[in-house]
């Protein structure tokens, strides 16, 4: 299970990863200026197949800066959710899993952890990506989420 993160993109109000199960696989992506700048432009170049095929992307840098937006610059212009407030409590959690300065992690509809990639942030094949949305997209009845545990 993908542990949940509640996180704001600018000034907008926080959300949290679990508001994404049972609506869309969500691509979370670490990522650390300036390696990753290669694969952020790619996945940004790529977004409109990417929403198509019901994937939000959500970038959080590992750094937890408060200027990502800025950072990042407007070309190609990012139109996916970039962390600028709980970037560092989700840096630090997926980072356990991430063993890498970029890593992407897609999550599954029902909020399952099915593969991390693990890179330098280079652009590369995104063919392999799109194949395993493509196969979770074609999955039959996808088992019911947990129940969420709480002490």
């Amino acid at each position: 299970m993908a542990p949940d993160a509640s996180f704001a993109v600018g000034p907008t109000p926080p959300r949290a990863l679990t508001e994404y199960r049972g609506r869309r696989i969500v691509l979370l992506v670490l990522y650390a200026l300036p390696a990753s700048r290669p694969r952020v432009n790619q996945l940004a170049q790529n977004y409109d197949i990417l929403a198509t095929l019901g994937v939000e992307v959500i970038a959080v840098p590992v750094d937890a800066a408060a200027d990502a937006l800025r950072a990042l610059g407007a070309e190609p212009r990012i139109l996916f959710p970039v962390v600028t407030d709980g970037a560092a409590e989700i840096a630090a959690a997926y980072g356990l899993f991430a063993g890498a300065p970029h890593a992407e992690f897609l999550i599954d509809r029902q909020g399952y952890i099915r593969a991390i990639a693990r890179s330098r942030g280079e652009a590369g094949e995104l063919n392999p990506l799109l194949a395993a949305i493509q196969q979770l997209n074609e999955e039959k009845s996808p088992p019911p989420a947990p129940e969420e545990h709480v002490h």
